[in-house]
């Protein structure tokens, strides 16, 4: 074996050994009379700290110093309140939102996301997977997994795309349509209770604020709504 691989090795070793140790620490243990007995690299380090021992000893116990005040900041710090955050409560809000619907609508066994699938293919027929989860603002990756479950139930049908073979488009089925209609008045329903614990006059601006903040922050989403409804577009 090479020499300066033994010295490697042996320095690897030593600091493994010491590892836990201050670097002061190391060096006085090998800092000796013998110094040829010391491997080349920790022969360097041991002639720096002898030259240098004051500096280098001022600088670790600063270090120290540091570390200590650092922790004794840590255990005076406590993190602001969740109440204080917006996101707190839109998380919240989600939650609730999600509750009130299901509780609703728990006749017709369909989640929130199940129901706007079905509403937007309605509003839009024979769009693709893609464009639905852009007109509903879900990620497309997993869009597949709700339309599979509303296909099992009869509620929505894919049909060959004359325009691209490799991709199918959705329609509603007449069990969907009859779905949607009977689901309504409860659908309603749970959006008024949404609202009910705000006063009337200020319904409206918080339907505004919370539309403008989703549009405003929509380019950060995971899935961005960007589709439209008007009548006679087309589909991805």
């Amino acid at each position: 074996m090479k020499s300066n691989q033994l010295n490697s090795m042996l320095t690897i070793s030593v600091l493994f050994i010491y590892r836990n140790r201050p670097l002061g620490f190391i060096l006085k243990r090998w800092s000796n009379p013998r110094k040829e007995s010391v491997p080349g690299a920790l022969r360097l380090l041991v002639e720096r700290y002898d030259s240098t021992s004051r500096i280098t000893g001022h600088a670790i116990e600063t270090s120290l110093n540091n570390e200590r005040a650092m922790a004794h900041d840590m255990k005076k710090y406590s993190p602001a309140e969740l109440e204080n955050y917006p996101g707190y409560h839109i998380r919240r809000l989600q939650q609730i939102a999600v509750a009130v619907f299901v509780e609703e609508t728990s006749a017709w066994g369909v989640t929130p996301v199940q129901y706007a699938a079905l509403s937007a293919v309605l509003r839009k027929p024979h769009v693709d997977q893609r464009t639905l989860a852009r007109l509903i603002g879900f990620d497309a990756s997993t869009i597949g997994s709700v339309i599979d479950r509303l296909e099992a139930r009869g509620l929505i049908a894919r049909i060959g795309n004359p325009k691209d073979r490799r991709s199918k488009m959705l329609e509603v089925t007449a069990e969907g349509r009859q779905l949607l209609l009977d689901a309504e008045p409860a659908v309603l329903k749970a959006q008024e209770r949404m609202l009910d614990p705000l006063p009337p006059g200020k319904r409206k601006q918080f339907m505004e604020t919370l539309a403008f903040l989703t549009e405003a922050n929509g380019d950060i989403a995971r899935a961005p709504a960007n589709g439209s409804f008007k009548s006679g577009s087309e589909g991805a």
